[in-house]
């Protein structure tokens, strides 16, 4: 039996994340976790923590981050420009740019939980759970490592959102609020911040390089199995309303403003 079966939907999203996503397990897992969605959100849900010391969506953005900290300056970048009311909107994305780093961890016990990479909001006013990932490492011998699979970020936004649901009434639907007001993001779409979270938004993101190695234009994109189980799970998500995009990034972390980014709507898994 794949060691991946010592834990199944049943230990909910937030567990899934740091056990499942390897390359070669790829097509049982998604296949695995779109039969048993229901069941992983629920778990999901009942283990999320109820973070009552806030959430910190003002934390100060800062563009000081060692260039070895790929992942992190490129999250800082991309919020320091599309916090800006002067950006245009990402389609299918977000609207703005409101906060990164967002704890979902109670006090300092972590279990699983750790921190929201981006969070934007979309025209419906909701929270959009972005997960971003670095450009692959490229290795002495002149090939790169291996990334994290889409999988994998699917089901680390996956969780966090569902956690976003479990704190939505107890005190995150007001701090959102509260955030939304102090971005001057207009009324009309404050006033549509529903009283229930029922659809959280997901968005992948990552450099270009990232996803040529998933794409079958590389020796390790064709080996990939597993397309017709992801697309399949990517519908089942929506279902469930956690409707996943995915968007590619262009440009230097290192100056925010050179930063572009694209929806990536032709891919081996789109509908």
């Amino acid at each position: 039996m794949p060691p991946f079966y010592n834990v199944g939907p049943e230990h909910g999203l937030h567990i899934l994340k740091d056990s499942w996503g390897q390359k070669k397990f790829h097509e049982i897992q998604s296949k695995a976790l779109s039969d048993g969605l229901e069941t992983a959100i629920a778990a999901t849900f009942e283990a999320a923590h109820v973070r009552d010391q806030g959430f910190k969506l003002l934390r100060p953005m800062t563009l000081d981050i060692a260039e070895s900290q790929e992942e992190r300056q490129l999250e800082s970048a991309i919020m320091a420009r599309w916090s800006s009311p002067n950006m245009a909107s990402i389609r299918g994305a977000w609207q703005r740019m409101v906060a990164f780093q967002v704890p979902l961890f109670a006090d300092r016990d972590r279990s699983s939980w750790g921190y929201i990479d981006l969070l934007g909001v979309n025209p419906q006013g909701l929270p959009v759970v972005v997960e971003l990932k670095k450009s692959p490492t490229a290795l002495a011998e002149g090939t790169t490592a291996n990334s994290e699979t889409p999988l994998r970020m699917l089901l680390e936004a996956a969780a966090y959102a569902v956690a976003l649901r479990r704190n939505w009434s107890e005190g995150f639907r007001a701090e959102w609020i509260e955030r939304l007001t102090g971005l001057d993001i207009p009324n009309a779409i404050i006033e549509t911040v529903p009283l229930e979270l029922v659809e959280v938004p997901l968005v992948a993101a990552a450099p270009a390089s990232f996803w040529l190695d998933w794409l079958p234009y590389t020796s390790k994109g064709q080996s990939m199995n597993g397309w017709t189980e992801f697309k399949g799970l990517l519908a089942n998500l929506k279902l469930h309303h956690l409707p996943l995009s995915f968007v590619s990034i262009s440009g230097s972390a290192s100056i925010p403003e050179s930063l572009a980014i694209q929806p990536l709507s032709s891919l081996p898994w789109s509908p």
